[in-house]
């Protein structure tokens, strides 16, 4: 379905609605165009679309009985759903009354003031220039492409498609060390609106690679005025809570439920 029909069949629900529940926003939407399906009654609208090869579920609804009703219209299958809360702030909705069941969570981990442990006697800095980083580019697109799937898991990480994989590459958003042609530390690093987004952590390799990777980017995006730097880390982690505390990054109090729901044939 066109998104903007979409978006104008989320408008009416709106403006017939007092109050709408949601776990998107409009502005996503566009990046869904020619991927995605469209279920409504008079409540609720359901938005589904497959992200190689995870069905993704997206919702808008006034009340939870309109919700659950249209879920027993979408195909067969199993769904992902995100829910997006900010501590303090929940909604008091048991989504799973209605059949999502949790699978896990992330917390977003925040330094807005990235130049202070720059600047400070922290111990993570000695790592500083320890190994010479390397830019990947397009062609390591597949060497890439499988490191990534095979760490991490498609249902809780967006992995990319080939397409946006190849534009993460072109954009220089990945970088780490090889040795023997063979990529053993990896970091997906995006910046947008002069804030540092941690994505992706592979090291297989000394503890020092990593750690100079990253705060070679840190201390150029610092220079250049940059100062929030942020990353999703699940819950049960503890390696990885433990070495994004090394750069002062701390939950913020907003964190994200990853739902699975089973329609039956």
């Amino acid at each position: 379905m066109d998104i903007s029909e979409i978006k104008d069949r989320i408008n009416r629900l709106k403006q017939n609605s007092l109050e709408i529940i949601t776990n998107t926003h409009m502005g996503f939407l566009d990046s869904l165009s020619g991927k995605c399906n469209l279920y409504e009654n008079e409540g609720a609208i359901i938005i589904t679309y497959n992200d190689c090869d995870i069905q993704r579920l997206y919702f808008y609804f006034c009340a939870l009985e309109y919700l659950k009703g249209l879920l027993y219209d979408i195909p067969s299958g199993d769904y992902i759903m995100e829910k997006t809360e900010r501590l303090g702030f929940e909604l008091n909705i048991d989504l799973c009354d209605v059949g999502f069941r949790e699978i896990k969570r992330l917390y977003r981990y925040t330094n807005n003031r990235i130049g202070d442990l720059l600047e400070s006697d922290a111990p993570v800095l000695d790592y500083r220039k320890a190994v010479p980083k390397e830019i990947f580019d397009g062609s390591y697109l597949d060497k890439i492409n499988r490191l990534l799937r095979k760490t991490f898991d498609p249902q809780i990480s967006h992995l990319p498609d080939d397409i946006l994989l190849s534009k993460q590459l072109e954009a220089r958003e990945f970088l780490g060390v090889t040795e023997n042609s063979e990529i053993v530390t990896l970091l997906q690093r995006r910046i947008e609106n002069k804030r540092f987004y941690i994505n992706q952590i592979i090291n297989r390799g000394p503890k020092e690679n990593i750690h100079a990777v990253l705060l070679d980017e840190l201390f150029v995006f610092a220079s250049n005025g940059g100062k929030i730097v942020y990353s999703w880390i699940e819950e049960d982690n503890i390696a990885s809570v433990r070495f994004h505390e090394k750069y002062g990054l701390k939950r913020d109090g907003t964190y994200v439920i990853v739902f699975s729901y089973h329609k039956a044939e």
